[in-house]
């Protein structure tokens, strides 16, 4: 979910302690990797779009478990570097951070009490 409030966006994250449903995991035979898409398994692994279950050969499906470990730690590595990235670094940023969000509180309430005026009156 994201909002723009003032001049911020606001990308609401989903709790990671919370698991997902079913995760699509083996949807498609093909995963991005630098925003070029490459294949998930080598054709000669019998890429299977419909899941993981079809797959009978303990060797396919060791390599399989090899490669989704590899791109597992690989998407670890980038939440680590975004969150390095995007993090408080001084007190002037955290300073600037906090005025901002308290702008963007008070646009929200203003915001939140026009919308409960409105539902009053209709």
């Amino acid at each position: 979910m994201a909002f723009r409030v003032k001049n911020l966006m606001i990308q609401v994250i989903p709790d990671a302690s919370v698991s997902p449903q079913k995760p699509a995991l083996a949807e498609s035979c093909w995963q991005p990797v630098s925003r070029i898409l490459t294949p998930l398994t080598p054709p000669s692994l019998g890429c299977n779009p419909h899941g993981i279950g079809q797959f009978s050969d303990p060797a396919t499906l060791a390599t399989l478990k090899a490669q989704l470990q590899e791109a597992l730690k690989a998407v670890e590595e980038q939440e680590k570097l975004l969150h390095e990235q995007t993090s408080i670094k001084t007190v002037a940023e955290a300073q600037a951070l906090e005025d901002h969000l308290t702008d963007a509180i008070a646009e929200v309430r203003l915001q939140k009490e026009q919308l409960q005026n409105a539902g009053n009156q209709g």
